[in-house]
């Protein structure tokens, strides 16, 4: 048998695994790989509980995207988180406006019947949504989005027995002037221009976002008994 002296025996790889296993064991290898890289993991402050703490603190299965997670992702509506959760379903309800179907772990409701509750919380600020209209929220203005799986009746309530979706937008910033804009042009004429600004009013005491979103877009459905003025899947929204 030729051997190349130049390659690493198989010995000398388990010795490394071993050492590796053990410092794994002891909770140290984390520290060292992030001193030797140079990276410092970022601590995810979530509301899981209603208190601001880390999301590694709270027995919950929860699922934490921050302002630069959403940055990078670019959705334009909460429907473009499905997929990204385990054992999360977002899908539309064409009969209501920005309408949800949201099931978590199986539980969910997809209909916009005003009697029936949906299972999943959509907490909007703070303020739960009563029905399924108004979930898939433009995302342009938010700075987080948690997604805690399973039941949260403790915390927020009835109609949570799914799970909750909590949305916090952009907070105001004291002392600074700031806006931020964005724009889209696609195909059946759609434009879209969203923008807010922040104001300070008050040093350190008081200040104001302002923002504003509009969109226009072409059906792609006829209409031939009323003509393209009413165009199914027309978007006419401010």
């Amino acid at each position: 048998m030729i051997r190349n002296r130049n390659v690493p025996q198989p010995i000398h790889c388990r010795a490394s695994l071993g050492v590796l296993s053990a410092l794994l064991a002891l909770g140290a290898a984390p520290q060292i790989l992030a001193q030797e890289s140079g990276l410092v993991l970022e601590e995810v402050i979530v509301n899981a509980r209603r208190v601001s703490e880390s999301a590694q603190d709270i027995p919950v299965a929860i699922t934490a995207f921050t302002e630069r997670d959403i940055e990078l992702m670019a959705p334009r509506t909460l429907r473009d988180f499905d997929g990204t959760v385990p054992n999360v379903f977002i899908s539309m309800n064409a009969a209501s406006a920005q309408g949800g179907a949201i099931f978590i772990r199986g539980v969910g409701y997809p209909g916009t019947e005003k009697t029936q509750s949906p299972n999943v919380g959509t907490i909007i600020d703070g303020v739960q949504l009563g029905s399924n209209t108004g979930q898939l929220m433009d995302t342009f203005d938010v700075a987080r989005v948690e997604v805690n799986r399973g039941p949260q009746g403790v915390l927020f309530g009835k109609n949570t027995t799914g799970g909750t979706i909590s949305i916090e937008r952009v907070a105001p910033v004291m002392n600074e002037w700031g806006f931020d804009v964005a724009g889209i042009y696609g195909d059946y004429d759609e434009q879209t221009f969203k923008g807010r600004i922040n104001i300070p009013i008050l040093d350190d005491q008081l200040a104001a976002k302002v923002g504003y979103i509009t969109k226009e877009r072409d059906g792609y459905w006829d209409n031939l008994t009323l003509g393209c003025d009413e165009c199914a899947g027309d978007v006419d929204y401010d």
